[in-house]
């Protein structure tokens, strides 16, 4: 998917500011891709380097400082790293989380303001250039990701299962329907992500158990409040679109916005077109990201010199 989505869209906007005014551009973006294995041999090594990992960790932090820091003004750059897999990824969507605690990210992202975290199969638009959550803790993509019980059910799971969170900003449905895709103030960051890692895991390994967990969700008052006699203890809450543990790290970025960001919003400006919510038209300049989370499915059943232009 980066292939044909992310890095054609990226190479493009750096393309497109080649001889023209910027002095209207309010972010000047880099892109930083952490991958595994073959994975980084699909990367476009003309225009993306790659920041190498060696036994010295000292020397290590201070190239890739260096390298980022030492740029011709204006420039946007395009690195990677091989960031190995975690014992724990069992889930797969968890190595595109764990990176984030792991080097050589952890060592680079106090020099940024924001961090956007984006997927392969996203295509980057000019919003990108234009946008950011200034003066907030960050941004969240809208989108899809349960009924109204899944709010409820999101909330009673962070109590039961991660106490030591403590108590949470907001209530249970003050934050709208959310995506993954996150664009948060650097100064959050670190507590941000190690709670959405930790929120993620922790469902995942103990809120979906069919024989004690399940059975006890499907009998909550508010469950049998909302969707009354739909259920029985047989059949179970534990499915999309209601609980459904192949989704936990959605439901671990909601703990997390809940629980770390106290002034966030979630916007159509991230992962647009993903789902019906945020499907709406809307200009390519107030869009900064959209996710193919569906649509590839439709690219991907057509002959592959299919293209796609940002326009």
């Amino acid at each position: 998917h980066y292939k044909n989505y992310l890095g054609p869209s990226w190479r493009r906007l750096v393309q497109d500011r080649r001889n023209t005014d910027t002095s209207s551009e309010a972010v000047l973006p880099d892109l930083f891709i952490a991958c595994a294995d073959e994975a980084c041999d699909q990367i476009d090594h003309d225009h993306c380097f790659r920041l190498d990992v060696t036994n010295n960790a000292t020397n290590d932090r201070v190239m890739w400082r260096s390298i980022l820091m030492d740029r011709p003004k204006d420039e946007m750059l395009c690195y990677f790293a091989d960031v190995p897999m975690k014992a724990n990824e069992e889930y797969v969507f968890l190595h595109s989380l764990n990176y984030l605690e792991m080097e050589p990210f952890l060592s680079l992202f106090d020099l940024y303001d924001y961090i956007l975290r984006t997927d392969a199969d996203a295509i980057l638009f000019p919003g990108l250039l234009h946008l950011a959550p200034t003066n907030s803790d960050g941004w969240i993509g809208s989108g899809y990701y349960g009924e109204e019980i899944t709010h409820h059910l999101v909330r009673y799971a962070s109590k039961k299962f991660l106490p030591e969170l403590g108590e949470p900003l907001r209530s249970a449905t003050a934050t709208p329907s959310m995506q993954s895709t996150f664009y948060v103030s650097s100064r959050k960051i670190s507590k941000f992500v190690r709670t959405l890692i930790h929120a993620t895991w922790t469902l995942y390994d103990r809120a979906f158990d069919k024989k004690y967990v399940c059975p006890k969700l499907t009998k909550l008052n508010i469950t049998q409040q909302l969707l009354s006699k739909q259920f029985d203890t047989v059949r179970g809450i534990c499915k999309w679109p209601y609980w459904m543990r192949g989704a936990a790290s959605l439901y671990g970025t909601r703990i997390a916005v809940d629980y770390v960001l106290e002034n966030v919003t979630v916007t159509h400006a991230l992962d647009a077109l993903a789902t019906k919510e945020n499907s709406d038209d809307q200009l390519i300049d107030q869009a900064i990201q959209v996710h193919l989370l569906n649509t590839k499915k439709v690219f991907d059943s057509h002959a592959p010199d299919i293209n796609i232009c940002i326009a």
